[in-house]
């Protein structure tokens, strides 16, 4: 029986080193983790200039309904004008330096394994299909890793199953051996199974 058909060592080499080089990178997709950062860190600017509008807002109301005013609503508001002017760049390029951090983090543990699938598949598509999807432990996306591990499995069946039904077809000893015919039938009836839980549409279908 022929054996699955192998990637080039080439390519599977390029694609082995360019994963581990990935690993030791915190930016392994770089637009989509921008994009995620950038994102991220609009959210929570956005978040904090309405809790500061909220806090400032909520002192000036204190301070009208007082009458007369209240003192001690009037120094922290004064107190609370005086940081913002002094020191709000200074705390804000911290904040935005630590959320920064945490974005880049959390998009790496999304992005890594998301580059991982995109490596294998693009070895899956290249005909290699002798090793399963593997991600770290840990990593997100493991339910899409089993899912094409399981089709990969169902593929390499069908190929040997086919490469079998060849055999036996240019051998030509299905009308001279009966037991050759029946492990024929059997194993025409398990591609048949293996091909009958894919839809793959009509041919005019695909070519519209």
């Amino acid at each position: 029986m022929a054996e699955l058909k192998e990637a080039p060592e080439k390519g599977f080499h390029e694609m082995k080193s360019d994963s581990r080089v990935a690993r030791r990178s915190l930016f392994v997709k770089k637009d989509f983790q921008k994009r995620f950062i950038f994102k991220t860190l609009g959210l929570i600017f956005l978040l904090c200039v309405l809790f500061m509008a909220l806090y400032l807002g909520s002192l000036l109301m204190m301070d009208s309904k007082s009458g007369a005013g209240n003192r001690l609503v009037e120094i922290v508001f004064k107190y609370s004008l005086a940081i913002l002017r002094t020191r709000l760049g200074f705390i804000l390029g911290i904040v935005a330096g630590v959320l920064f951090l945490f974005s880049l983090f959390l998009s790496h543990q999304i992005a890594g394994p998301i580059f991982r699938i995109e490596t294998e598949l693009e070895r899956l598509s290249s005909g290699d299909l002798e090793r399963p999807v593997r991600l770290r432990e840990g990593d997100e996306f493991q339910e899409i890793a089993d899912g094409i591990n399981t089709l990969s499995d169902d593929f390499r069946e069908l190929i040997r199953n086919s490469e079998a039904l060849a055999e036996v077809v240019l051998e030509r000893k299905c009308s001279q051996d009966s037991a050759s015919y029946d492990e024929l039938r059997e194993k025409a009836s398990r591609v048949r199974e293996i091909t009958g839980r894919y839809r793959i549409g009509s041919s005019e279908e695909h070519s519209s």
